[in-house]
Formats: structure tokens, C-alpha cells, sequence
């Protein structure tokens, strides 16, 4: 028998459903409002978008409308609209500036823009090809596109100052990192890895080192591969012009890894760090990555290496919501790493 409570519980039930489809109904018209505008405006025409009319990709904080003559993105969220300007930005200067001419080819270029009420779009050309992350099987195939990338990289590289980097490389990401892990009730932890940090700076400072342009999240999604060869290079949100290119080269050689495994990154990088002697498949990983030309430009240990792409990696991911809050995630990508990390000075 129903009581006066439980049938106001199930009204308010289907009051919020009800609600959350009303939402759901009205943001969805207004990214296809937004998506058609900013089609117009890059001097397209286009009926109501449907199954003829391309396909839609969604993610939590962008919606993209992949077309047969360009892709139209657009935001779904204030990260979402941070993530395109800055796309947007990073793509630009690559075709602007003489210094970038290598990487333009492989970088769609911006068709137009679009803002709209508390809506932001971006028109881009659309790169031919298949991602990589399709074609990962294939060890030789995997091989030479690393090999064209790092290419592509040593003709934008150039030497700094370390000590006008370490910041940026180890103590702001280390405190970040740090301070996250202080909240789970992970004290020791966090300070084995703000000491980490300033122990590997400190190591830098008065040295020169090579630094590249760099993607930022170089997963083999990010790579499209057309035909004779062709690259492309998509989603430089995360873009810097001066940076380390150890980053690049271990996300894109590790993540088929992850997939095999169907690992997190952080229980990945505990097992590269401990075991990877033990671990056939880990060692030849790693040997793909060519790690050791980093660290002759840089003058770290492989196993600093591997920290230090792990916590950089792991201080993007905490800027973007959602990661910072998830028990999972954080017990797998954060704590597993860090707690290792205060093993081993435990240790030593």
C-alpha cells in the first residue's frame, strides 16, 4: 500500500526526470542552433542536422558535429568554451607564425567562430584520415608515425634555461598534486611528492634544457593517418610552445598499453616504476618511447622521467571537473603513484 510519503517521494521522482528531459531538450536545440550558425558563418549552408548531415560526437563538455567539409564544435560547458579558445589560440599561432611552418599541414585550420548567447563555436577544417587510436595493432605503422612526430618536434625545439622552467615541470604541478592528496588524508604521500619535485628542480637549476612544441594530450585519438602516409593532428587544447616533449612521446606509446591492460594510468606508470624488469611487454614499452633521448636533454633518471609525466599528467587532469572528486580515479591515477613514491625514499 502506498502511503502520502512514498507518493510524494515518486512525484518528486518524476518531477526531476521530467525536468532533467526538459534541460536535456533544450540544450540539445540550442547546440544545433549554434552548431548551424557557426556553419553559416563559415560560409556553409545546411539544413537541420540529421543522419544524412554528418554525426554527432558528445562528451561532457563539447558537442561535434563531424561533417564531410568540416567539423563544427561547440561548447557544452565553461571548461568546454576555455578548452576551444584555447584550441583555437594554439592552432592559429601554429599557422601565423614561420617558427611552426613543419607542423602546419598537420593542423586543420580555422574555418570561423562563433559566439552566441552563453554559446561558443569553432568551425575547423576537417583532416582526411583514420585516428590512430583505430590502427594501434599495428607496431610498425605505430613506429613510424612516432618516428614523424619526433621529427617534427627536433625541427621546434630549442634550448632554455632550466631554472625559467622548473616551476612550471615540477614545483606548481608537485604542490598542485600535493595538495589533492593532503585532502584524501594522504599526508605522507603528499609530502614525498612536493619534496620529490623540489629534490628534482633543485637538480636543474644553472643547466640548459631542449624543450619542443608540444600537443599536450597526444593519444592516438588525437592522430588521424590518411592516405600515402598523410598526418594530421587534432584538439591542441592543451598546447604549449616551450615545453618538455617527453610528454608526447610517453602518452602516445603508453596508451595502447592502457588499453590492452585496461589500466588506469597511474596503476600503469606503478608497474613501469616497480616491475617493469619482471614485465616483458612494460620493458618493450618503454624502449619504444626512446625515453632515453629526453633524459639526455633533460639529465634525469628514467624512473624521474616517469614521475614527472605522471604528475603533470595528473595535474591537468585535476583542472578539468569531475577528476579532482572521483574516488576511483583518484585512488588509481593518484594515490598508487604517490604512495610509491614515498616507499622509495623510504627506502633510500
Amino acid at each position: 500500500m502506498r502511503t502520502a510519503a512514498s507518493a510524494r517521494d515518486t512525484s518528486a521522482f518524476v518531477l526531476e526526470r521530467i525536468t532533467a528531459g526538459t534541460r536535456l531538450r533544450r540544450e540539445h536545440d540550442d547546440i544545433i542552433r549554434t552548431a548551424l550558425a557557426a556553419y553559416a558563418a563559415a560560409g556553409r549552408q545546411a539544413g537541420q542536422p540529421g543522419e544524412d548531415e554528418g554525426k554527432w560526437v558528445h562528451n561532457s563538455h563539447r558537442a561535434t558535429w563531424v561533417r564531410e567539409d568540416c567539423v563544427v564544435k561547440v561548447a557544452r560547458s565553461p571548461y568546454g568554451e576555455t578548452a576551444l579558445r584555447r584550441d583555437l589560440e594554439a592552432r592559429g599561432r601554429i599557422h601565423a607564425q614561420a617558427r611552426w611552418s613543419a607542423w602546419r599541414q598537420l593542423v586543420p585550420r580555422t574555418l570561423a567562430e562563433h559566439a552566441t548567447g552563453d554559446r561558443f563555436a569553432v568551425v575547423e577544417e576537417r583532416l582526411p584520415g583514420l585516428p590512430l587510436s583505430d590502427l594501434m595493432d599495428d607496431v610498425s605503422l605505430m613506429a613510424r608515425v612516432r618516428g614523424r612526430l619526433a621529427d617534427l618536434r627536433e625541427a621546434t625545439s630549442h634550448d632554455v634555461a632550466a631554472d625559467d622552467m622548473v616551476s612550471t615541470w615540477f614545483l606548481d604541478p608537485g604542490a598542485t598534486v600535493a595538495a589533492l592528496l593532503r585532502r584524501h588524508g594522504h599526508r605522507r604521500a603528499a609530502a614525498a611528492v612536493a619534496q620529490w619535485a623540489s629534490d628534482v628542480a633543485g637538480s636543474l637549476r644553472g643547466t640548459t634544457c631542449r624543450v619542443a612544441l608540444v600537443h599536450g594530450d597526444l593519444w592516438p585519438g588525437n592522430v588521424l593517418l590518411g592516405s600515402r602516409g598523410r598526418l594530421g593532428v587534432i584538439d591542441w587544447d592543451q598546447a604549449s610552445f616551450h615545453d618538455a616533449a617527453l610528454h608526447d612521446a610517453l602518452h602516445l606509446t603508453l596508451h595502447p598499453v592502457r588499453t590492452e591492460r585496461r589500466v588506469d594510468l597511474g596503476l600503469l606508470i606503478r608497474s613501469l616504476i616497480v616491475s617493469r624488469d619482471d614485465d616483458p611487454v612494460l620493458s618493450a614499452a618503454l624502449a619504444r618511447t626512446e625515453v632515453g633521448k629526453f633524459l639526455h636533454d633533460t639529465g634525469i633518471t628514467e624512473r624521474d622521467a616517469l614521475v614527472w609525466y605522471w604528475l603533470r599528467h595528473v595535474d591537468r587532469m585535476t583542472r578539468e571537473p569531475g577528476h579532482a572528486t572521483n574516488p576511483r580515479w583518484i585512488s588509481n591515477n593518484v594515490v598508487a603513484v604517490a604512495t610509491t613514491i614515498h616507499q622509495g625514499r623510504r627506502t633510500t
